[in-house]
């Protein structure tokens, strides 16, 4: 019996502190890098635009969904600008943000190091005609009412890089704003807008003179 009331407040203070990712995820993460981290913005010195979809769990209603165009270019040597638009939608809500971003790299004699910013400009909405109750008296969200808002954030990340070998880290939604919904209504719903913190890092092996892993 012990036992059992032990197991159960373990799981119940798990599940109290636990927090799920607010941040979409993608497959091909190596091709739209610039999302999870500004430093990276410039330091392929071409110009890139890259379009990007994905759709999760194919054939459940209200699957998620994400959509992203980006561009980033080099220029002046040693500085990098770009931006991404993205659509995330799951469910009844949706994310549209728009990004701005700056990087400035320091070239070292065998590694470069880039800094980047990016800003953030977020559209977070609940579509009230896509959300159905099984408790019709339930207070935290009415069907059919629905409400959007803006909300700034910033984005920062660091790059080390060479021919050889790159790592970084970054910090999305540095701000950790709130979302107020439904202001106007019986109710207000508040999201907090969680940081979410990535690292990245890779080795290039050359194998002979025609391959590298």
């Amino acid at each position: 019996m012990v036992r059992k009331i032990i197991i159960g407040l373990f799981l119940n203070i798990v599940a109290f502190l636990s927090t799920a990712q607010q941040y979409p995820q993608f497959s091909q993460r190596m091709l739209d890098e610039i999302v999870f981290n500004p430093a990276i913005i410039g330091t392929k010195s071409i110009d890139r635009i890259m379009l990007h979809h994905r759709s999760q769990w194919v054939g459940f209603d209200g699957a998620p969904m994400t959509q992203i165009i980006s561009y980033d270019g080099y220029f002046m040597d040693n500085m990098g600008l770009g931006g991404f638009l993205m659509n995330d939608i799951t469910g009844p809500t949706r994310r549209l943000s728009f990004n701005l971003g700056y990087a400035y790299q320091l070239k070292f004699e065998k590694v470069t190091l880039s800094i980047g910013l990016m800003g953030t400009v977020i559209q977070y909405g609940i579509d009230g005609n896509r959300v159905t109750l099984h408790e019709s008296l339930d207070p935290s969200i009415y069907e059919g009412v629905s409400d959007r808002t803006w909300k700034p954030d910033v984005s920062l990340g660091t790059y080390i890089y060479n021919d050889d070998f790159f790592a970084g880290i970054a910090v999305i939604q540095l701000f950790t704003s709130r979302v107020h919904l439904f202001k106007n209504e019986s109710f207000e719903a508040v999201i907090p807008l969680i940081q979410h913190f990535y690292l990245t890092s890779g080795y290039k092996f050359h194998l002979d003179e025609e391959f590298d892993l």
